[in-house]
This record gives structure tokens, sequence and C-alpha cells, in this order.
């Protein structure tokens, strides 16, 4: 590898399966699991993700909202069977009526700094090393689109 060449910055499924549920066990894993999981099937920009908010949401219609930063194009989007009941499960735990989806504890938007903390966290708890730094993706050799699936 010379020094255009750049390492690995993806998650194969397999790693992006463990770290999910990695983030479950974690003292806020409902609130952690779902984020991940959002951001990782969206291609949320970890400030895309904290700034999304409940309205954001159609849960009749199984579709999100994303709105794009960086001059990215806005888009709805359809919400899977695992992600909508992980979406309903979350209510239960959010103790807040605030617009945010994703909160603290003290009732504030996460900041990017968390979400880089708790994926971190994640990672250690399995032994992924360095992900809280990566854009990653799952590899275009599995017929995936990697927009859809960068974390973090």
């Amino acid at each position: 590898m010379d020094g255009y060449e750049r390492a690995k910055d993806f998650l194969t499924a397999t790693e992006l399966a463990t770290l999910l549920e990695a983030a479950k066990a974690g003292r806020h894993g409902t609130r952690d699991h779902l984020l991940l999981m959002m951001m990782s099937r969206h291609g949320l920009r970890v400030s895309e993700a904290v700034g999304m908010c409940l309205d954001e949401l159609d849960l009749d219609r199984s579709m999100l909202w994303v709105h794009r930063l960086k001059g990215g194009l806005s888009v709805q989007q359809p919400i899977a069977g695992n992600e909508l009941r992980a979406i309903r499960r979350y209510p239960a735990v959010r103790q807040s009526d605030l617009p945010w989806l994703f909160q603290s504890k003290r009732g504030e938007p996460l900041t990017r700094q968390a979400v880089s903390y708790l994926v971190g966290l994640a990672a250690q708890r399995v032994g992924l090393p360095g992900v809280h730094r990566t854009r990653s993706a799952i590899p275009k050799r599995s017929g995936a689109n990697p927009r859809i699936h960068r974390i973090v």
C-alpha cells in the first residue's frame, strides 16, 4: 500500500451486525441500537442523526424523512420491519416530550461527541478498534450501496 491507498475503512455485514448487538449492551441500549441501525441503514451522518426530530417519522406509512446536510438531497426513505419495531419500542424508554428523536439522559439532543463515544464503547466491547474514527461501509463487492451502509 502506498501513500495514495487507504486502509480498510468499512464494516463488513458481520461486523456491522456485531456492532449493533454490542450497542444493545450499554446503559441506553435501546437508543444506541436504534441510532446505529438508522445511521447504517439510511446512510446518516452523525449530525443528521442527532438532529432528527420525531415529526420526521411517519410510522403509519413506515417512512422516514431524511434531512441531508452539506448540500445533500433530502429524501423520504422506507423503514424496514425490524427497524420499525425498534422505533416503536424506543418511546417506552424515552422519557421526554421534546422534539429530538435521540436525546441524552438530560433531555437534550445527543452531541456528535456523545455518538462518537457510544460507538467507540460498542466497538470496544466486541474488539473492533478505531470504528469511531472511520466512515464504515459494507464493501461494494457485496452488491450493497456504500452510501446506505455508512456508519459514523
